[in-house]
């Protein structure tokens, strides 16, 4: 018994030796892998011009070729003026890493006379309502807007935008939105932003055209609408919310239910009856 244990611990001294010396003739590795980018580092592109990648190398002085590890970021949006970089980073199996870097410029290149001959401006759309209301002392979110020319595409991160509102102090103010293109064409257009104070006067809601509304079977259903009117934010037609479905292959009485609210919380329901029938 004594042999067969001093015999395993012969074993395990001899283990301990190779690993220890294995261990002291290793250097650790900090030394990161090398990127090289396939092309050049920066590229230059034509607005909605496709983006081509060309790719890149990887080689680590232990680890050898890490191509097959790159990982890319694009961030590139061809339809939009502007500066972008691909990013590509690898790591060995000892967990350095290199990151590199290539520029992409989307850029507007055009002739001459296509730039002399652009008298057409570039067209803005808000997001959002237009009037827009909100409380008084509610702070303003800016809804945003875009803008689109003929030429140059999409121009909206050259929008400027400028207002007055006081949310402190009730009334109408107005917020300017102007963008020019690179041939100097310009627009401008402006949102209604009305600041109302609380109340408790509920908006009144009309509805245009009659109520019953008599349609023959197989008929057609056209909605008439309705408008809505509020004491103190004024005309709420555009907030107006309709619901409810006509069947003019069925016989029965159909309601359509119109609802508008103002910024103060308060409401008004209408109803119409569409009969469908002989």
């Amino acid at each position: 018994m004594n042999h067969l244990y001093m015999k395993q611990v012969k074993i395990v001294h001899l283990l301990f030796i190779i690993i220890t010396f294995i261990s002291a003739c290793r250097k650790e590795d900090l030394i990161p892998p090398v990127i090289k980018l396939n092309g050049s580092e920066s590229i230059q592109l034509d607005l909605y011009e496709l983006y081509i990648e060309y790719g890149a190398t990887a080689e680590d002085n232990k680890d050898g070729d890490l191509t097959d590890r790159i990982n890319l970021i694009n961030n590139i949006n061809i339809n939009r003026l502007g500066k972008y970089q691909v990013i590509y980073s690898v790591t060995d199996y000892s967990g350095n890493t290199e990151i590199k870097s290539r520029s992409v410029d989307v850029v507007f290149r055009t002739n001459t006379d296509t730039i002399s001959n652009d008298t057409i401006p570039p067209v803005i759309t808000l997001f959002g309502p237009n009037p827009m209301y909100i409380k008084i002392n509610i702070e303003y979110i800016e809804p945003g807007a875009k803008a689109m020319d003929y030429v140059y595409g999409d121009l909206t991160p050259f929008i400027t935008i400028a207002s007055n509102i006081n949310t402190s102090v009730a009334g109408s103010y107005s917020v300017f939105y102007s963008v020019c293109d690179f041939s100097e064409n310009c627009s401008e257009v402006f949102r209604t932003v009305i600041v109302v104070i609380d109340d408790n006067i509920s908006p009144v809601i009309t509805l245009i055209g009659p109520n019953p509304m008599y349609i023959p079977l197989y008929g057609q259903y056209y909605e008439p609408g309705a408008t809505a009117w509020d004491e103190t934010c004024g005309d709420l037609t555009p907030y107006i919310s309709i619901t409810g479905n006509v069947n003019t292959n069925m016989s029965g009485n159909y309601p359509i239910t119109y609802y508008v609210e103002d910024f103060s919380g308060n409401f008004d329901t209408k109803i119409r009856i569409v009969h469908v029938g002989m």
